[in-house]
């Protein structure tokens, strides 16, 4: 889009900005006027339109073209790659808050002749968890206007370090819209400020003072997280294993900045979710596996309770279908019943379609079912 847009001079902006014009007109000036080929107009016309859309004078343009070029002038911001998540909700949630080391390391570099090690560890972990940290610490605090403000600075000091990467613009998309005006001010004060700390004693004592403080820091925590971490990449690999796929979706949703390679697990159950048989099978199999059939029928709402009782009935006699055994297990009981396996209580008998390893319910044999087209 930089390329583009440098490329695009005035008068090319002015012909991109009547809206509505002849096709052939629009790249007959253009290609007259610039140094684009026939061929790049060509390929571009209808990218190019587009942007006369979004800037509509040349003064919008040439306001982007300025703003892109200063932020290629700024430090190139933190970048993530994650893989393999495998549904480990917990996990994720807490590589997300710690953007995977990044604000542990600025806290180090900021505070490490300023703060004891134990005060550097409580800072990190209101930064990570601020409310469920707060709530402690103000069990143990005798003057908890003072700790507000000691907190509210060290946290002033590590978000403008965190933030010095990007653009004003930026850090206001950034901010939670409910408190931006405050924070953006503590952010971006001038440093030179004949009496920064009275100003900064002055927006605290107001926000203490009517009972915002709590509010502010959680505010500002997440302004931070966000800022640690410009960019999350996911390489694949969310559901299977783990039991809190759905979670790790949910917090994705949330995320401001992210992109996702589906990997071979995510991309089986999307086939389940359309009723690719072979995908369900797939999946029943890894669920039952690890364990996951609170994931099935819980949180995704399916009963599976026509599955067992057709393993029931269809596989009573057949022998060939035993129980798996791991070398730790001596052996697994036979019994004969009308009702041969409760997977649920953990039994599996002669003749069902499920079998246990070490607690954990494996499916065998399951794309048979699916070719009957019970499910």
């Amino acid at each position: 889009m930089l390329y583009l847009l440098k490329e695009a001079h005035s008068q090319l902006l002015s012909v991109f900005c009547v809206h509505n014009v002849d096709e052939e007109y629009l790249i007959s000036e253009v290609f007259m006027n610039t140094a684009f080929t026939e061929k790049e107009l060509n390929e571009n016309y209808l990218f190019l339109t587009q942007l006369a859309k979004t800037f509509p004078t040349v003064e919008y343009a040439m306001t982007e073209i300025v703003n892109l070029s200063s932020i290629l002038a700024l430090p190139k911001p933190t970048e993530h790659f994650m893989s393999d998540l495998h549904g480990q909700g917990d996990a994720f949630e807490h590589i997300l808050n710690n953007a995977s080391g990044v604000i542990r390391r600025e806290i180090e570099r900021l505070f490490v002749d300023r703060l004891s090690y134990d005060e550097r560890e409580t800072l990190a972990t209101i930064v990570y968890y601020p409310k469920q940290k707060i709530k402690l610490e103000l069990e143990n605090v005798e003057d908890t206007d003072a700790w507000y403000r000691a907190t509210l600075r060290n946290l002033i000091v590590l978000g403008r370090k965190i933030s010095s990467k990007y653009t004003r613009s930026r850090l206001r998309k950034t901010l939670d819209p409910r408190f931006s005006y405050i924070i953006e001010e503590l952010l971006t004060a001038r440093v030179n400020f004949h009496d920064l700390d009275g100003y900064y004693d002055e927006i605290f004592d107001s926000i203490i003072r009517h009972d915002y403080a709590e509010r502010v820091i959680v505010a500002l925590t997440d302004a931070i997280k966000k800022l640690a971490v410009d960019k999350l990449h996911i390489v694949g690999d969310i559901y299977d294993r783990g039991t809190e796929p759905h979670r790790i979706l949910d917090l994705l949703l949330k995320h401001p900045s992210v992109d996702i390679q589906w990997g071979n697990h995510d991309i089986l159950w999307m086939g389940a979710a359309l009723g690719e048989k072979t995908c369900i099978a797939g999946v029943l199999t890894n669920s039952f596996r690890h364990g996951n059939l609170d994931l099935i029928e819980n949180v995704y709402g399916i009963n599976l309770r026509h599955l067992l009782m057709f393993a029931q009935s269809t596989y009573k006699s057949a022998l060939h279908f035993r129980p798996r055994k791991t070398s730790s297990e001596a052996s697994i009981s036979r019994a004969s019943s009308d009702f041969p396996f409760d997977y649920r209580a953990g039994r599996s008998l002669e003749g069902s379609a499920f079998s246990v390893r070490n607690g954990i319910w494996c499916f065998k044999d399951v794309s048979d079912i699916f070719r009957r087209n019970i499910i």
